[in-house]
């Protein structure tokens, strides 16, 4: 999708702050090659990190809308994508398939965040985004209260280091707490344990240490849930880094973070980062609850 003509343009800003961490929205339509988009960019920042999140539905003639959350910034086109970086599945029924009932800028205590209320065919899902003062990790909470079994994927994609365009070889390679994971072939699934709790995405060709067209690593931060069953990642010759998270239950609460360099970072400067604030993070990563209004 390509953002060089912008059309038609509406604007809407509102902005909330408490205590350093703050979030604003703004909300875009705009057209293109007769695609329209309708957009609400979320901006949560504090002190250390700054995150804007790209809340889209896309129309394109002659194909059925699909929506997407997208990260704007600190790194559009690499790392966590712009035009889609999570897909939820509940009951096979895909987020992109709707449009949040609510989108709710907040703030909070030490927080500020934005929640998107999901309804898949009577299944109420939050998805709760938010920042904590003197944090760089954007926090994650996703919660689905159901009467009944309902199942649930979560899929999450990163491409590390940089986007290939003229170029056939990836480098991609991923660090967790207990081991190293790369792969010469074109993709490979990997399962991964209950004690991995972090998954660090680097390209070992576009280190920020050594080449200067790196946007650097990026950073999945894992809860842990009783009704999660399986956890895979997916990495190779393809253009992005996957992770799929496998639920079932009837009260299914999952807290996970990601994080990008707002400057290139080499990859092992960042990863000796995550390693000395790993067990501030494992703290929020077992918070009970994370919805907005309840931190």
């Amino acid at each position: 999708m390509k953002y060089a003509s912008i059309i038609t343009i509406i604007f809407i800003l509102s902005m909330i702050k408490l205590n350093g961490a703050e979030v604003n929205k703004r909300s875009t339509t705009w057209t293109y090659n007769q695609i329209v988009c309708e957009i609400d960019y979320v901006k949560i920042s504090n002190n250390n990190a700054s995150y804007t999140l790209e809340f889209g539905l896309r129309n394109q003639q002659n194909k059925d809308p699909q929506y997407y959350i997208g990260m704007f910034a600190p790194v559009p086109h690499s790392n966590f994508r712009r035009n889609g970086f999570i897909d939820v599945v509940v009951n096979d029924i895909s987020m992109r398939d709707l449009e949040p009932e609510s989108l709710k800028p907040w703030t909070k205590n030490n927080a500020a965040g934005v929640t998107a209320l999901f309804n898949f065919d009577g299944i109420a899902v939050k998805l709760n985004f938010y920042l904590k003062d003197n944090s760089a990790i954007l926090w994650c909470n996703l919660s689905l209260n159901a009467q009944q079994t309902a199942k649930m994927k979560i899929a999450i994609y990163s491409a590390p280091g940089h986007v290939l365009k003229y170029e056939n070889k990836y480098h991609r390679k991923i660090t967790t707490n207990t081991r190293e994971l790369k792969t010469d072939k074109q993709f490979e699934h990997f399962k991964l344990t209950n004690e991995e709790i972090f998954i660090f995405m680097a390209d070992e060709k576009y280190d920020a240490a050594t080449n200067k067209k790196s946007v650097g690593p990026s950073l999945l931060l894992l809860g842990s849930s009783s009704a999660l069953n399986k956890a895979t990642v997916t990495l190779g010759q393809l253009f992005s880094v996957g992770t799929e998270l496998n639920f079932s239950g009837q009260q299914i609460n999952f807290n996970f973070g990601i994080w990008e360099g707002h400057k290139p970072m080499p990859n092992n400067a960042a990863l000796k980062m995550l390693k000395e604030n790993l067990p501030v993070y494992t703290k929020e990563l077992n918070r009970k609850s994370t919805r907005g209004g309840d931190l």
